[in-house]
């Protein structure tokens, strides 16, 4: 059985707001997003920890940032 489900998402960079519809999955939705805003200079993958007092980055990146950072890189 099929269903017609699709995903969207919206999501807001500095200034910006990005947003697309019409896809099969939410984590496809939101890499469109950030593979746009990734596009244009609006988003950047966080710095990570390098120092134990530096509590507020991210230890590792998520799967998704992974695929953003890989996607950018020739």
């Amino acid at each position: 059985m099929r269903s017609n489900v699709s995903y969207g998402c919206t999501r807001s960079f500095g200034s910006s707001t990005y947003s697309v519809s019409g896809y099969s999955s939410e984590e496809a939705a939101e890499f469109a997003v950030m593979s746009m805003a990734q596009d244009a200079g609006d988003w950047h993958p966080p710095t990570l920890r390098t120092a134990r007092w530096q509590f507020w980055r991210p230890t590792e990146y998520s799967d998704l940032e992974k695929r953003l950072i890989a996607r950018a890189s020739p």
